[in-house]
């Protein structure tokens, strides 16, 4: 499949690909890991982002690189907080706060609070958006860590990529997407939200990338050479 893109496109998704992961990346390295790929180099700020990366999903060896990336390409919570949503959105406001206010001993509460705060937020309470940055994430990582070919790399971030401008429409709708699927994933495994800015936020407010280099509706298909 890799063979099939020129050497211009090649460069132009890479960098879209950069700019959809970099919603894993907080702190001063997000927009660093926008402009700029892994590589093999030991750098030890890229050995921490790696290393996080790799305890936050149990990552160890292939397989569970592997099977991780399906889990996210799959599901990635999405389906469960679907359900949650699909049980409040058709509640009215009032309805839907004393329904939450009737499930505060509920050992699911949390994760509804979270579900409700994001309903008109994301009318459509898809949360893809979380699993499918962080598969384009650990592809980057996966290559350089040799859990992955070159090739693999690349198929899973098309994929990825693929299912993204399928379920969302602008950069906005995505940020919205990921920060609440983050939100839940985080409240799910006992963890707090973090302060630090991502990467993405930063592109947001401060660069023009997003609406000249990596456009949202990227063409994914090899184009002519």
């Amino acid at each position: 499949m890799l063979k099939e893109y020129n050497v211009k496109q090649r460069k132009r998704l890479e960098m879209y690909f950069r700019c959809l992961s970099s919603t894993c990346i907080r702190g001063l390295l997000g927009r660093y890991y926008v402009v700029y790929e892994f590589d093999f180099s030991n750098v030890f700020f890229k050995r921490g982002l790696i290393k996080n990366a790799c305890e936050r999903w149990n990552i160890e060896d292939a397989n569970s690189f592997h099977r991780q990336i399906r889990w996210l390409l799959e599901d990635g919570n999405r389906a469960e907080y679907r359900s949650l949503h699909a049980r409040l959105a058709t509640l009215s406001e009032t309805s839907r706060s004393k329904y939450l206010e009737a499930h505060k001993d509920h050992e699911d509460f949390v994760n509804l609070k979270v579900v409700a705060q994001g309903i008109h937020q994301l009318p459509s309470g898809d949360i893809s958006a979380f699993g499918l940055a962080w598969v384009i994430y650990l592809s980057r990582i996966g290559y350089v860590e040799d859990y992955l070919k070159k090739e693999e790399a690349w198929e899973y971030k098309i994929e990825a990529a693929r299912q993204l401008q399928e379920r969302y429409s602008s950069w906005a709708d995505y940020y919205i997407a990921y920060s609440l699927g983050s939100k839940f994933s985080l409240v799910q495994s006992g963890g707090l939200d973090n302060l630090f800015e991502t990467g993405l936020q930063k592109l947001m407010r401060n660069s023009s990338i997003l609406y000249r280099e990596a456009v949202w509706g990227q063409n994914l298909q090899p184009e002519a050479t």
